[in-house]
Protein backbone atom coordinates (compact mmCIF):
# COMPACT_ATOMS: atom_id res chain seq x y z
CA UNK A 1 0.00 0.00 0.00
CA UNK A 2 3.10 2.37 0.69
CA UNK A 3 4.40 1.94 -2.74
CA UNK A 4 0.92 2.78 -4.11
CA UNK A 5 1.15 6.42 -2.03
CA UNK A 6 5.19 6.66 -3.66
CA UNK A 7 3.69 7.04 -7.24
CA UNK A 8 0.48 9.04 -6.80
CA UNK A 9 0.95 12.28 -7.17
CA UNK A 10 -1.24 13.60 -3.45
CA UNK A 11 -1.47 10.92 -0.69
CA UNK A 12 -4.67 9.21 -0.69
CA UNK A 13 -5.01 9.74 3.09
CA UNK A 14 -4.27 13.43 2.62
CA UNK A 15 -6.52 14.06 -0.48
CA UNK A 16 -9.64 12.56 1.44
CA UNK A 17 -8.68 14.61 4.68
CA UNK A 18 -8.63 17.60 2.67
CA UNK A 19 -11.93 16.72 0.75
CA UNK A 20 -14.10 16.18 4.27
CA UNK A 21 -12.63 19.66 5.26
CA UNK A 22 -14.23 21.11 2.31
CA UNK A 23 -17.17 19.70 2.81
CA UNK A 24 -17.52 20.28 6.39
CA UNK A 25 -16.36 24.00 5.62
CA UNK A 26 -19.26 24.14 3.37
CA UNK A 27 -21.61 22.71 5.68
CA UNK A 28 -20.20 25.15 8.02
CA UNK A 29 -20.98 28.08 5.84
CA UNK A 30 -24.66 26.70 4.82
CA UNK A 31 -25.86 26.40 8.36
CA UNK A 32 -24.26 30.11 9.07
CA UNK A 33 -26.30 31.07 6.56
CA UNK A 34 -29.72 29.86 7.29
CA UNK A 35 -28.45 30.93 11.01
CA UNK A 36 -28.19 34.51 9.76
CA UNK A 37 -31.68 34.52 7.40
CA UNK A 38 -33.44 33.71 10.92
CA UNK A 39 -31.98 36.00 12.57
CA UNK A 40 -32.90 38.85 10.00
CA UNK A 41 -36.39 37.46 9.49
CA UNK A 42 -37.15 36.13 12.98
CA UNK A 43 -34.95 38.55 15.48
CA UNK A 44 -34.21 41.07 14.16
CA UNK A 45 -36.56 44.34 14.95
CA UNK A 46 -38.70 46.14 15.28
CA UNK A 47 -39.58 44.81 11.88
CA UNK A 48 -38.16 41.73 9.83
CA UNK A 49 -35.67 42.38 7.63
CA UNK A 50 -37.18 42.39 4.19
CA UNK A 51 -36.66 39.03 2.04
CA UNK A 52 -35.18 41.28 -1.31
CA UNK A 53 -31.97 41.83 1.36
CA UNK A 54 -32.10 37.67 2.88
CA UNK A 55 -32.42 35.87 -0.29
CA UNK A 56 -29.85 33.22 -0.68
CA UNK A 57 -27.88 34.32 -3.51
CA UNK A 58 -27.24 37.60 -5.42
CA UNK A 59 -30.35 38.50 -7.25
CA UNK A 60 -32.42 35.42 -5.79
CA UNK A 61 -35.90 35.37 -5.11
CA UNK A 62 -37.43 36.63 -2.14
CA UNK A 63 -40.31 33.83 -1.89
CA UNK A 64 -37.06 31.54 -1.51
CA UNK A 65 -36.28 32.79 2.07
CA UNK A 66 -39.38 31.36 3.46
CA UNK A 67 -37.70 27.91 2.75
CA UNK A 68 -34.13 29.23 3.79
CA UNK A 69 -34.26 28.43 7.27
CA UNK A 70 -36.54 26.18 9.60
CA UNK A 71 -37.78 26.28 13.15
CA UNK A 72 -34.63 23.99 14.37
CA UNK A 73 -32.62 27.02 12.84
CA UNK A 74 -34.79 29.51 14.91
CA UNK A 75 -34.28 27.74 18.10
CA UNK A 76 -30.78 27.26 17.54
CA UNK A 77 -30.09 31.04 16.58
CA UNK A 78 -32.67 31.86 19.91
CA UNK A 79 -30.28 29.80 21.80
CA UNK A 80 -27.18 31.24 20.65
CA UNK A 81 -28.68 34.53 21.78
CA UNK A 82 -30.11 33.45 24.78
CA UNK A 83 -33.56 34.95 23.44
CA UNK A 84 -37.25 33.23 22.63
CA UNK A 85 -37.91 33.22 18.96
CA UNK A 86 -40.95 34.39 17.00
CA UNK A 87 -41.72 31.04 15.67
CA UNK A 88 -44.47 28.23 16.63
Amino acid sequence: MHGLWEDADLDPLLEAIEEQHRLRADADAERKIRHLVAYGREFAGPRPCPREFLAPSPGGSPSAVRGAYDHRDVEQVAEILGRRGTAP
